[in-house]
């Protein structure tokens, strides 16, 4: 058994130490199978939701017998949550292939808002000016 699982009966009664502990071991993990939803979806309010779920949820879950089983379902939820999301606004998740590679269209660069930087950042004084450069 793993740390997480061993945490899973203390989450179940409501210990919120044990949610913590847990929390900060399947966070990254989480957080990284939402990796292809950033662009189309808010996977910050994902996230939270799903970890709001799994922490009501706890005492109902039964455990796979494999490592990790409350980390494995609390990606599902998140991972079912980003998709319904998808569905619900019509958007399009990024492939991973495509995030790892940098394939993801770059958003076209507004001319008029350079232009107007440019110019903020020439009335500025020397020093401050010299930062920016």
């Amino acid at each position: 058994m793993t740390d997480s699982d061993f945490l899973h009966a203390q989450i179940a009664a409501g210990d919120a130490d044990a949610f913590g502990q847990w929390l900060a071991a399947a966070e990254p993990r989480v957080r990284g199978s939402l990796a292809s939803f950033a662009r189309v979806v808010d996977t910050e309010a994902v996230l939270q939701e799903a970890l709001v779920r799994v922490w009501q949820v706890a005492p109902r879950f039964t455990p796979d017998g494999q490592p990790d089983s409350l980390i494995r379902f609390a990606v599902r939820i998140a991972r079912n949550l980003a998709v319904s999301e998808l569905r619900r606004t019509r958007a399009r998740a990024i492939e991973a292939e495509d995030l790892d590679e940098g394939v993801v269209d770059a958003p076209v660069p507004d001319p008029m808002l350079r232009q107007a930087i440019v110019d903020c950042r020439d009335k500025l004084p020397t020093k401050p000016r010299m930062v920016l450069d």
